[in-house]
């Protein structure tokens, strides 16, 4: 972890992967030459934006309607949350992920969670859906985190 994601994450309760995505999309609206103003309309205001820089939750308070954000955000940048079109190999892990996040939201949470760390294993930064993957991986672990406290409370 880099010293700008550590700072960031004494500060809130968002996964990790989720603040590594907001960093993601901010360096990716500099790289385009937008400013805050440009991207902001009545969805999405330039305080939400700076927000969702910063690694604060956004929404109505729940790490879903974050989540929303973060998806609605890169798409009036023109992206998404895993990153543009690329060759074959590469589809072939958009579709994987895809369905995996698939089996998050359906709650085949430890499923998604043991074929994901099979994939980490072969994902490196630079690949173009590497923020996608951490992107399910945060959303299975988020997910996890409050199955178990859910059981735990149910004892």
């Amino acid at each position: 972890m880099n010293s700008i994601v550590e700072e960031t994450k004494k500060s809130t309760d968002l996964p990790i992967e989720l603040i590594q995505i907001a960093q993601y999309l901010k360096k990716y609206r500099e790289s385009i030459k937008l400013s805050m103003q440009n991207v902001e309309d009545h969805e999405l205001s330039k305080s939400m934006i700076s927000r969702i820089e910063q690694g604060e939750r956004v929404g109505r308070g729940s790490i879903d309607a974050h989540i929303e954000k973060l998806n609605l955000y890169a798409k009036k940048l023109g992206t998404t949350i895993g990153g543009l079109d690329v060759d074959s190999d590469s589809s072939n892990l958009k579709r994987d992920l895809e369905f995996l996040e698939e089996q998050v939201d359906i709650k085949n949470i430890d499923y998604a969670l043991t074929k994901l760390e099979v994939i980490e294993r072969d994902i490196g930064e630079n690949n173009p859906y590497y923020s996608f993957f951490k992107y399910v991986k945060a959303k299975a672990l988020f997910y996890k985190a409050n199955q178990n406290h859910n059981l735990y409370m149910a004892k």
